[in-house]
């Protein structure tokens, strides 16, 4: 199971940002302003909400390393939005560069290699890729397509054995948000295309990858999206919002349900735990659902604050984080040194900017560990586990708005 990055506007694909979430498909020759990552997130029936070992910090700090990831001659930028485990070792990371989806491959983790073999475009389209993951028979990606300059309203298919060589099998309508094995084969959730994530539910089937499926109608408000989507139960749980009228409301957190990934039912009513908040990102740790998103302190300037919640049934959710303000969650992640989560922090009143990591206590409470230390002309937008280590993705900024795709390395 693995989640799409979520993106915002771009210079390739303007796209706006509503309520708690960012864009999904810009494939972007600028930085993210929003959330992208890929984890392994193991599925479960058991609930406990409390987090039974007091977990030490997971990461001691230093300087972060960072791996510059190639671009060919005559690109002036990119981005890295995802990374996976690629066919027979090593990793295959995924974004955009040069108006297209852009593949990296490398043994290591380390030296990565730009992949030639992908599906081209034409003159006036732009693609890029925000999810990629273990598919049918060997690799799966997907991401936002269009016209340049102009919205976004197709997820396309890449498929690929290797990882040396990719075919786009179908262009899906609407935006993919996650991709999992179930149902026939492979099930999605996302939302209709439109100017923002929030355009009515959708969830789609594939046996294979190759061609997909639109599912029957998902039950949810005109204004909502399914964002992530996680294995519970013995079915399938998403997550996502409703989005208010800005200036009027803040919207609604939103939950549904499934036993084959085809069929959604909406928990009803909404729980009010999660008024004026919206989720984002759910994952499985210790036989809890976390939910991480945001929530709106002030609907007329579009402010919120990154938010945590806990739930023992997906039904109902207790905050157990809030932020100071202002911004949202982007991660959750596990690996060898423990399950922690990043989120994006902005101060309306300077404009500075960051991101901050956060891990659980024994208590059920969330600390807090300050942002990572990196390289002056270097920005962190993600934290992604492949392999059972550890990355973050970002981007280098130079001169004249340039933007070049790195991975980050812990100290």
């Amino acid at each position: 199971m693995f989640r799409f990055a979520r993106l915002t506007c771009s210079a390739a694909i303007a796209l706006s940002a509503v309520a708690c979430g960012p864009i999904p498909g810009s494939p972007s020759l600028e930085p993210s302003e929003e959330p992208s990552s890929l984890s392994a997130r193991p599925s479960t029936s058991e609930a406990s909400p409390t987090v039974p070992e007091a977990f030490p910090p997971p990461i001691i700090p230093g300087l972060w390393g960072t791996i510059d990831l190639p671009l060919n001659a005559g690109e002036d930028g990119g981005s890295v939005r995802a990374v996976a485990d690629a066919p027979g070792g090593g990793l295959v990371a995924v974004g955009s560069a040069g108006w297209n989806g852009s593949v990296w491959l490398s043994a290591d983790g380390i030296t990565w290699a730009r992949v030639s073999d992908v599906p081209p475009i034409g003159d006036e389209e732009a693609a890029g890729l925000g999810l990629v993951g273990a598919g049918p028979t060997g690799l799966i990606a997907s991401g936002g397509f269009g016209c340049r300059f102009c919205e976004a309203y197709l997820s396309p298919v890449w498929l690929s054995e290797t990882g040396t060589t990719w075919r786009e099998t179908d262009r899906v309508p609407g935006f993919i948000l996650d991709i999992a094995s179930g149902g026939p084969g492979l099930i999605a959730v996302g939302t209709n295309a439109g100017l923002s994530i929030f355009n009515g539910p959708v969830a789609w089937s594939s046996p294979d990858g190759e061609t997909w499926s639109l599912g029957p109608t998902v039950p949810g408000p005109d204004s909502s999206g399914m964002l992530d989507l996680q294995a519970w139960e013995g079915g399938w749980l998403a997550v996502g919002a409703a989005s208010g009228a800005v200036g009027q409301d803040a919207g609604q957190g939103l939950t549904w349900r499934s036993t084959d990934g085809i069929v959604w039912t909406t928990v009803v009513p909404p729980d009010p735990n999660l008024e004026n908040g919206g989720l984002s990102l759910v994952t499985v740790d210790h036989g809890a659902l976390y939910g991480a998103g945001s929530v709106t302190v002030d609907p007329h300037q579009g402010l919120s604050r990154p938010a945590i919640w806990v739930s023992p049934t997906g039904d109902s959710w207790n905050n157990v984080f809030l932020a100071d303000c202002c911004g949202d969650f982007r991660s959750f992640v596990r690996d060898e040194s423990g399950f922690y989560g990043l989120y994006r922090w902005y101060l309306p009143s300077t404009g500075e900017d960051g991101v901050a990591l956060v891990f659980p206590q024994p208590d059920g409470s969330w600390q807090t560990l300050g942002q990572p230390e990196l390289e002056a002309d270097v920005r962190m937008t993600d934290l992604v586990v492949a392999d059972g280590r550890l990355f973050g993705l970002g981007y280098r900024e130079l001169p004249n708005s340039v933007y070049l795709p790195v991975l980050l390395t812990p100290p």
